[in-house]
């Protein structure tokens, strides 16, 4: 039996978020508090829509902002297609893999490989997929996004994903990097905890926020967004 379609709750004076009950609904283990402990081990639960494993992170002052969710590939396997009408930054918690991104316009698909403490940006309004290139082991990813603002704005999560609209390419260079810059320094709440070395730090506790020097993301931004 197919699952009914999202309807959310308009409770007044509610201090639950449209994106709280739709992240409610999928029934996907949900992480509450002030930090995640090591994100490697996080508890995950299976999201049908999805074909996958994974849990919501929800941390004390992201409510009705930021949407944090971890995702688990089994070894040698691909996510579904899914398109989102949203930027949103993806951090490698373990493992190696591939991401494949396309339009509808006809483009051709376009792909680039990844490994752990690799952060990157899936850009708004096109398909895309996820693949695990171990054939022993899993991948665990870290989504970020503002799904939460948006859920505010337009109820219906339809609207955000899968939605047929084509979203035109960006012509100034200048002011898209100044733009992916600016997601990738206040993305992912992953912290260095203290003065923990960095790669202590980004596998395991989440509770403030990663800084990102510009210095560090522009030969990324160059190399793969040209």
């Amino acid at each position: 039996m197919a699952k009914p379609a999202f309807k959310p709750q308009r409770t007044m004076w509610s201090k639950k978020f449209t994106y709280d009950y739709w992240m409610e609904s999928t029934g996907v283990p949900i992480q509450k508090g002030f930090f995640v402990e090591d994100l490697r081990t996080l508890e995950l639960g299976w999201w049908e829509e999805r074909q996958c494993q994974s849990a919501f992170i929800q941390l004390m002052g992201s409510e009705g902002v930021s949407s944090s969710r971890v995702t688990e590939i089994p070894a040698g396997k691909t996510t579904r297609p899914l398109k989102f009408s949203l930027d949103e930054i993806v951090y490698v918690v373990s493992g190696r893999g591939l991401t494949t991104i396309w339009y509808d316009n006809g483009s051709a698909k376009k792909s680039f490989e990844w490994q752990q403490h690799s952060m990157f940006l899936i850009p708004h309004g096109c398909h895309h997929q996820f693949s695990n290139m171990q054939g022993d082991k899993p991948v665990r990813l870290l989504h970020y996004s503002y799904l939460p603002l948006a859920l505010s704005a337009v109820r219906d999560p339809s609207f955000l994903f899968s939605n047929p609209y084509d979203a035109p390419e960006i012509g100034d260079e200048a002011a898209e990097h100044a733009r992916l810059v600016h997601l990738a320094q206040h993305a992912l709440r992953v912290a260095r905890v203290g003065q923990e070395p960095h790669e202590q730090a980004v596998g395991g506790r989440v509770g403030a926020e990663i800084i990102v020097d510009e210095a560090e993301i522009r030969p990324y931004l160059a190399q793969h967004l040209g």
